[in-house]
């Protein structure tokens, strides 16, 4: 599975859609695309607590070290690759930005190889800790 984010602020998606508002302002709260040099290959979270960032700031939420979730890139094509069971990570918005009124825009460029009859979710917004999982895809 390739999963690369952007979040964005509001007046992004406005903008995309042609919405005229010259007093909107962008605000990117957030992007990983697990290209070099930022990402190497490996795992993304290099740690079983909950509070030693891995790579690029991502955090272990749980199961760390449990079928870690697994970078390769290149300088333009970085992607994480996500077992069927395993290990939950995390990243704040770049400079801890919240966001306490409005709306985000959310957008993820995501190859599935394969899926489970069951189901799971492997994206969600949520408010810091380790278990208000919201928006969940």
């Amino acid at each position: 599975m390739k999963i690369s984010l952007a979040i964005i602020g509001a007046a992004v998606f406005a903008a995309a859609c042609g919405i005229q508002d010259s007093h909107a302002a962008i605000t990117i709260l957030d992007t990983a695309n697990f290209n070099a040099p930022t990402y190497s290959d490996g795992a993304l979270s290099s740690s079983t607590t909950t509070t030693t960032p891995g790579q690029d700031n991502w955090l272990t939420t749980s199961a760390g070290g449990t079928n870690n979730i697994s970078v390769a890139n290149s300088a333009t094509n970085g992607t994480v690759t996500l077992t069927t069971s395993g290990e939950d990570v995390r990243r704040p918005f770049d400079g801890g930005a919240s966001v306490t009124s409005g709306s985000i825009y959310l957008e993820a460029d995501i190859t599935v190889n394969t899926a489970q009859a069951t189901g799971d979710y492997f994206m969600h917004l949520g408010d810091g800790g380790t278990s208000n999982f919201n928006a969940r895809t």
